[in-house]
């Protein structure tokens, strides 16, 4: 028999349901360490929660009469998955608002890498009048188009999980935005209802510098992963377009390859050889205007 369907569905639950699950261990673990009497508050007012006023107590008799009671496991494992997912959401939405956040220049970097071996057999074998902006979409198109004739490619599979790694370390970089504004609200919420003592603010500002450090970490791996995945998204493109072939294995510079040149020699002049091609924001002004036209919708 094959179970390979089983295990991928067990494996895309599982990826589903962990991400949340350390989430809501962070915030509760935040919470419990910054503010140990609120929580310990909150937690005594749940335990002891129960049905007191008539209205409740004739609602659960009723439930149990038509045995709807049976019912409570199935209705709370939907509440617990529509947490769940709500939860895994909301951190990486509130995270990416949370500044800084990080833009690309994808052309930049093209810029950057333009004397390479791939990157010119490339622009010489797109044809004439191309400048680097073209060039990008002219080698996400070839990617584009290989990936639907051979998706069983190393190269290809190189590029998808260098995009995969990409993503994973954007959503701990949201991620540990979104710790360190809980710590600051947390901190804040306590300082207004207790005294915090100067113990509780080093806790603070030892729990800051633990996500700042991570948030940190996960900045760096996010623009090498981008990078990783730019050089081989050039392999793949080189290696699936056939005049590229035909560039690359041509020895002698043609008119075209001295075109370039002067065009590499004109942008690197402007930009320098190897300019910036990612950049750290206070905010996310082209998220904030996206938000604006949904809420209003157009």
């Amino acid at each position: 028999m094959d179970f390979s369907g089983i295990v991928k569905a067990v494996e895309d639950f599982w990826g589903f349901v962990w991400p949340p699950i350390v989430c809501l261990a962070f915030l509760f673990g935040i919470v419990a360490f910054l503010a140990p009497h609120s929580f310990a508050a909150a937690r005594r007012h749940f335990v002891e929660m129960r049905p007191s006023g008539p209205w409740e107590i004739n609602f659960v008799k009723s439930l149990k009469r038509f045995g709807f009671d049976k019912l409570v496991p199935l209705i709370a494992l939907f509440c617990l998955l529509f947490v769940l997912d709500v939860v895994g959401t909301m951190v990486v939405v509130v995270g990416m608002i949370v500044p800084p956040s990080i833009t690309y220049n994808h052309e930049a970097w093209l810029i950057g890498h333009a004397r390479d071996s791939d990157v010119q057999c490339l622009a010489v074998s797109y044809g004439e009048d191309l400048d680097f902006a073209d060039l990008q979409r002219r080698i996400e198109r070839s990617f584009s188009d290989a990936e639907e004739a051979h998706k069983d490619s190393p190269i290809l599979a190189l590029v998808r999980d260098w995009g995969k790694k990409d993503w994973q370390a954007q959503v701990a970089f949201y991620s540990c935005k979104f710790f360190v504004l809980c710590i600051l609200v947390t901190t804040c919420v306590e300082i207004t209802l207790t005294k915090v003592s100067l113990g509780g603010l080093l806790r603070s500002l030892g729990c800051l510098v633990l996500f700042s450090v991570a948030a940190g970490f996960f900045f760096f791996q996010i623009i090498y992963a981008k990078g990783e995945r730019e050089t081989y998204l050039v392999g793949a493109a080189r290696a699936y377009t056939p005049s590229a072939r035909i560039s690359c294995d041509s020895t002698p510079a043609d008119e075209k390859q001295t075109e370039y040149l002067k065009l590499v020699e004109g942008e690197q002049h402007k930009y320098g050889s190897r300019p910036k091609w990612w950049f750290a924001k206070e905010t996310d002004a082209d998220y904030f205007e996206w938000l604006r036209k949904e809420i209003k919708g157009q």
